[in-house]
């Protein structure tokens, strides 16, 4: 009975200090009550179309619940997972774009995970190759760009492992500074 009342205690001072919580401290209050959010996105792939489709889900989501189109905090029950198998996030650009990029998906609310494969993807969860599973609600796949079987085929042209054309600077092919490639089909230096 005397473990009863002292959670009890516990609810109610838990309680009246919610009741004191000001405007400012409620996101701090509603991560420690709720941490789970609920719906739960994960994006595989940190490229471009990776990042901006995080971004841009988190700001779809705010624009939304500001003219009341839902009832979820967009900060709190929706979360974002992007998931990359490389060591960070916009592989193809510079490392410090790359890091100025992590820096604000991160103040967006967008959770990073660098250096994760994704082994398996369930109608619920993603496990990576290191053994992680990720809750999702929805996945979207941005990963594994592949380009055109048919590129491979041109006139001897240059294709990476990817089998984009090789290009240069003005997108121009290696070795014929007639044919030019952009795109998916551009391995870009």
């Amino acid at each position: 009975m005397h473990s009863r009342r002292a959670s009890c205690a516990v609810a109610v001072a838990a309680v009246a200090a919610i009741d004191d919580v000001t405007t400012s401290d409620s996101d701090t209050l509603h991560a420690i009550v709720d941490t789970e959010p609920r719906i739960q996105v994960a994006i595989v792939g940190a490229g471009a179309t990776g990042v901006e489709l995080s971004a841009e889900l988190r700001n779809t989501a705010q624009v939304l619940s500001a003219y009341g189109l839902h009832k979820l905090n967009p900060k709190h029950d929706i979360g974002i997972v992007l998931i990359e198998a490389g060591p960070r996030i916009l592989p193809a650009l510079q490392e410090r774009v790359s890091n100025t990029t992590a820096e604000l998906l991160t103040k967006l609310g967008v959770k990073l995970m660098t250096g994760e494969t994704v082994a398996l993807v369930a109608r619920d969860s993603i496990r990576t190759a290191s053994g992680k599973v990720i809750r999702a609600d929805l996945t979207v796949w941005a990963a594994g760009i592949k380009a055109p079987a048919i590129l491979s085929n041109l006139d001897g042209l240059p294709t990476n492992r990817l089998g984009q054309l090789v290009v240069r600077r003005t997108l121009q092919t290696e070795i014929d500074d007639n044919v030019f490639a952009l795109g998916d089909c551009a391995a870009c230096p």
